[in-house]
């Protein structure tokens, strides 16, 4: 993909509703309103920041940084999220990863979803 049908991609991943009903994941949704907004408001920037990257020519690296800024900020409200909800975290920095060809997150949602990496062991 080039790199405007990557940041046009990005762009579509900022309007998209997240935290909403799905049913084809079997997903209820974030009840909470103040935490879908606020959850809503650091992928959303996460995904600015993957624009950036793109713009700039950034490598990996720079993208997993950005990732890792975005998990940093939710760790304030983790405990107030389900395991689905976070699971649900992890798959919208999944979509971001596969948007820009992001093979591996290195360990980051792992870490941040169970606490360790599985895959270190």
């Amino acid at each position: 993909m080039n790199k405007q049908n990557i940041i046009k991609s990005l762009e579509e991943f900022i309007k998209m509703p997240k935290f909403e009903t799905n049913e084809m994941e079997f997903y209820d949704g974030l009840s909470n309103d103040e935490l879908r907004s606020l959850l809503n408001n650091i992928l959303n920037e996460s995904a600015n920041k993957f624009i950036g990257i793109v713009k700039m020519d950034g490598h990996g690296s720079d993208y997993l940084q950005s990732m890792s800024g975005g998990l940093k900020k939710m760790d304030d409200v983790k405990l107030l999220l389900d395991t689905t909800d976070r699971e649900m975290v992890c798959s919208y920095y999944e979509n971001l990863m596969d948007i820009v060809n992001l093979e591996s997150s290195e360990g980051l949602l792992n870490t941040w979803l169970y606490g360790f990496d599985p895959n270190a062991l």
